[in-house]
């Protein structure tokens, strides 16, 4: 597919690369990272951010069975680690570190990550944010600082650490439970901690049987607010679904930090409360978002059949956008979105036409919204396709997902990457096979002025059953090739 913006950003890239490359490029080898040797439950849950320095920091979880996790901190640039830091959790039989990163204004960087805790309220395990911050010399680590949140398992959201544009404002999303009228409540909220620190903001207070679920924050540069997020609902089950119905609905705020505004983007019931969330969001001249309609029904021919769409909710106006096929119902599993700063975004999704024989096949595709067409970048019946993420690097498009397929040897995963200039580059940036079946690595990217990275949970070296954090990046915004395509 032959995409109108291609010629012209192309154009553009190859005077802005040769002047600041000149004939010659840096590319650094992909890394696995070394973790505490005595870290027998291995690595977990990694982060990732590139400053503006292109100076690249990451977190991540190492556990010991029975005795908790601990918080690592490193910076690299090239191949080489600058430095790395402990930061031991609170509770020291803690066994989750979800973490999130990002930079201010200043250079300090700012780790947010979840300690499960006793729950008071419901006598199970519980988990707390907090958050703390590394000088940008990295000499310095603060004490931890608590958020004031809690979720229960039911309503568990990964704390997300986001900036606006320049680092002037940073705020964390997560989840509280709250008291309103003598009845405990769940809520998502934001709050600020740069430039200073603000009270929790509620964006959705619900009742502990509702969940609230995946949601994505931006800051704009008016320093507004944007979130979308999965609203779930129980039924009462008047007649047999063959499952446990649900009300779906996707929502989306915005706000400042003196007021939040909230509304149904679109909804549907579920026969089951299984059925996934699908969406995104994207903060460009306008805001958009995402996502996938989920069919009350099936179709005529018996299969049910997502539909995608777009809402501009600057405007309030939806709009479905054309699959690239027809001939099959899909069914999509997760979608990207990449901008270049104007107009609608370049939508990227994991789905299947149902043509093949296995229905856990997902390809992924690169979906043009302003030419209605798109390209399948994989298709390969033989894996499943998952953890789409994406990015942009500068003027060119940059994707990249986690690719499982399975066999009796055990579970084979790459790390593939993509960019969409000219040459329509396509990179394997790691193949690995682990035998106990594929590690629980979710994909996570970064870009500065001249880097884009990306961190996942591989396999040592040395011990295909002991995880490990990966990453991989080169000066031109795709990861190292191991093999080309």
């Amino acid at each position: 597919m032959a995409r109108q913006t291609w010629t012209r950003r192309s154009a553009l890239l190859a005077g802005l690369l040769l002047a600041l490359w000149g004939c010659g490029q840096y590319i650094a080898p992909a890394t696995k990272l070394a973790i505490n040797p005595n870290a027998d439950s291995g690595a977990y849950y990694p982060a990732i951010y590139v400053d503006s320095m292109d100076l690249r920091h990451y977190a991540w979880a190492e556990c010991q069975a029975g005795n908790g996790c601990d918080l690592i901190y490193s910076r690299m640039r090239g191949p080489n680690e600058l430095l790395r830091h402990t930061i031991s959790a609170d509770n020291s039989t803690a066994t989750l570190g979800y973490t999130s990163l990002t930079g201010d204004i200043s250079g300090t960087i700012h780790l947010a990550y979840l300690s499960n805790q006793t729950s008071l309220n419901q006598g199970e395990p519980s988990y707390r944010p907090y958050v703390v911050s590394i000088s940008a010399d990295g000499a310095t680590v603060s004490q931890p600082v608590s958020l004031q949140g809690e979720s229960i398992n039911n309503s568990l959201i990964s704390p997300i650490a986001v900036r606006n544009n320049d680092g002037s404002r940073v705020g964390v999303l997560y989840t509280m439970l709250i008291q309103e009228q003598q009845i405990t409540k769940q809520a998502l909220v934001y709050r600020q901690i740069v430039p200073s620190l603000s009270q929790p903001v509620v964006i959705e207070s619900v009742a502990t049987n509702i969940i609230l679920t995946q949601p994505r924050i931006s800051l704009d540069s008016a320093n507004q607010i944007h979130v979308v997020y999965g609203k779930r609902s129980p039924i009462v089950n008047q007649r047999n679904f063959g499952g446990d119905p649900t009300l779906d609905e996707i929502r989306y705020a915005h706000g400042d930090l003196s007021a939040i505004t909230v509304r149904t983007v679109d909804s549907y019931t579920s026969a089951s409360n299984i059925i996934q969330f699908v969406y995104e969001l994207s903060v460009s001249d306008k805001v958009y978002i995402t996502y996938i309609k989920h069919p009350n029904g099936a179709s005529p021919r018996g299969i049910a059949t997502d539909s995608l769409r777009m809402h501009n909710a600057t405007d309030n106006t939806t709009s479905d956008l054309v699959l690239p096929s027809i001939r099959e119902p899909w069914s999509i599993s997760e979608i990207s979105t990449v901008s270049d700063g104007t107009g609608r975004p370049t939508v990227y999704f994991a789905g299947s036409n149902n043509s093949f024989s296995d229905p856990f096949v997902y390809d992924v595709w690169q979906y043009d919204v302003q030419a209605s067409d798109g390209i399948n970048l994989t298709n390969t019946p033989d894996q499943h396709e998952n953890n789409l993420t994406s990015s942009r690097f500068q003027l060119v498009d940059l994707a990249a997902w986690q690719a499982d397929s399975f066999s009796s040897s055990g579970c084979t995963t790459q790390i593939i990457s993509y960019r969409s200039d000219l040459a329509n580059q396509l990179h394997i940036a790691e193949q690995f096979l682990n035998p106990l079946g594929c590690t629980p690595s979710v994909l996570q990217m970064s870009v500065g002025n001249d880097v884009a990275a990306g961190v996942w949970i591989s396999v040592a070296k040395n011990d295909p059953t002991l995880n490990v954090p990966a990453t991989a990046f080169n000066s031109y915004g795709t990861f190292l090739p191991i093999s080309q395509r």
